[in-house]
């Protein structure tokens, strides 16, 4: 590749990927490779799910038009999960949630699984749009600016974030800043050991099925204030 080559990390809170970093920069500086930072692409603003879209048939090599998604993931579920302890018991629940999906926006998928996952596990928090809320300029100015508008006394932000939130701005709005610590969470069976934290919640639901939220930290327990 010539000069053409890089090593790339991402970063996502994940201990066993900070670890891999770390051997990732150890590489890089002994072999004098160039390093690139990357992240998944995502959209804030309704108007961009089009091209976000297109981007993803791209990732997949799909088209736009094809809704085989459904089927596609709900197989692959299938096959990691059949011999789960509760895969049965939950079975047509998601059957009907993947194969009865009409929506076509990602945020109305995303929104029906978000709903449907809440139900199963007794969550009851309201959840809102982002198009309700009115929008400003500057990424943490914009989220202070939908916590007014919610009347939220407190943020809650994957720890992820303190690299680019102004914490400053919070502060100064009167409005508590948090960061999830997703660190001791208890281990439960899982098919495939070892045990691995860095997965979906469908795989604590398959596994534990009705005892699933006894592995679920509130939020008291879950985040450490903003110095």
């Amino acid at each position: 590749f010539g000069d053409d080559y890089y090593i790339e990390l991402q970063r996502h809170a994940l201990g066993d990927q900070d670890k891999v970093n770390q051997v990732l920069l150890r590489f890089a500086e002994k072999y004098n490779v160039p390093i690139i930072a990357s992240n998944d692409s995502h959209y804030v603003d309704q108007a961009d799910y089009n091209a976000h879209d297109i981007l993803l048939c791209i990732n997949t090599g799909s088209k736009k038009s094809d809704p085989s998604w459904k089927e596609q993931h709900w197989k692959t579920l299938q096959r990691n999960y059949a011999r789960a302890p509760y895969f049965d018991a939950y079975r047509a629940r998601f059957d009907e949630l993947y194969l009865g999906c009409e929506e076509k926006l990602l945020s109305r998928v995303n929104y029906r699984f978000l709903t449907a996952i809440c139900d199963m596990l007794g969550i009851k928090t309201h959840l809102s749009w982002s198009s309700d809320c009115p929008v400003v300029e500057g990424k943490t100015e914009r989220l202070v600016e939908w916590c007014k508008h919610l009347k939220a006394a407190e943020y809650f932000s994957g720890p992820a974030a303190r690299d680019y939130i102004d914490e400053g701005v919070f502060s100064s709005a009167g409005i508590t800043l948090r960061y999830m610590d997703y660190s001791g969470y208890s281990e439960y069976r899982q098919l495939y050991p070892p045990f691995r934290h860095e997965v979906s919640i469908v795989d604590l639901i398959f596994n534990e099925g009705p005892n699933a939220t006894h592995y679920m930290k509130s939020f008291d327990s879950t985040v450490s204030r903003s110095e």
